[in-house]
């Protein structure tokens, strides 16, 4: 309990009193309802874009299947447990075996339908993980599905461990993606963050990222909801 005040306490300071009152609210209602708020971001890949450089030293690249293990220990509690991964430090092989296969099952699907995932290290530690997915649908909220145009990439997933971050890791591997997408011919891309964590989008920000549209879904007895906040959220009704 006391840490959970503690968590409220550190997001009213940081975050702000709006996104204190709704992190209270979703709170609230999580007995009997799921409760989210999204803010959907694109950027314009026909317009020109430079290199980005992180604070320290890291080595971005294009991860393959041999790196799953590592790239899962990321998604781990996201899937299986719920939390974020960020907050765990470096990996460790105690995690239980049934969590983890069940993850990279999900991570080797991704590759099999052509998604990549970009990773940042500095030696033998991994600072960042982050997916852009090609071609495919994407389940970026419960229920609903994000599909892309032939031109159009997503990123998501990604998270930078906590000795790694404020030092423009996740920028720098964001970036890269993006280039990577410009390259090979696509000419928009999207991503969605939530509406709680204000902190994470001041790197979306920095890269490069404008908001196009916020909405609200709620989720009661199998029945979905999703409300327009504002802006254009016509990509997520397709």
């Amino acid at each position: 309990m006391a840490s959970r005040f503690a968590k409220l306490k550190e997001t009213l300071r940081y975050d702000g009193p709006l996104v204190f009152a709704w992190k209270v609210l979703t709170r609230v209602v999580s007995p009997f309802a799921e409760l989210g708020g999204w803010i959907l971001f694109d950027v314009d890949l026909t317009q020109p874009r430079e290199e980005m450089k992180a604070k320290v030293d890291v080595e971005v690249r294009e991860a393959t299947a041999e790196d799953i293990e590592r790239i899962s220990f990321f998604a781990n509690l996201v899937y299986a447990r719920g939390s974020d991964p960020s907050d765990m430090g470096e990996y460790d092989p105690r995690h239980q075996k049934v969590e983890r296969e069940y993850v990279s099952k999900i991570m080797l699907d991704r590759f099999e339908r052509g998604a990549k995932c970009f990773i940042a290290t500095a030696g033998d530690q991994v600072a960042h993980v982050n997916w852009i997915c090609i071609g495919w649908d994407h389940l970026f909220i419960p229920d609903r599905r994000f599909e892309l145009g032939p031109d159009e990439v997503y990123t998501t997933d990604g998270y930078t461990t906590v000795a790694w971050r404020g030092k423009g890791v996740h920028e720098e591997v964001n970036n890269a993606m993006l280039l990577y997408a410009r390259r090979n011919g696509y000419k928009r891309a999207f991503t969605i963050a939530e509406l709680g964590r204000r902190r994470s989008h001041k790197g979306l920000y920095r890269v490069g990222w404008k908001v196009t549209g916020k909405v609200i879904t709620f989720k009661i007895r199998g029945r979905f909801f999703m409300v327009r906040l504002g802006g254009d959220i016509s990509p997520l009704l397709r």
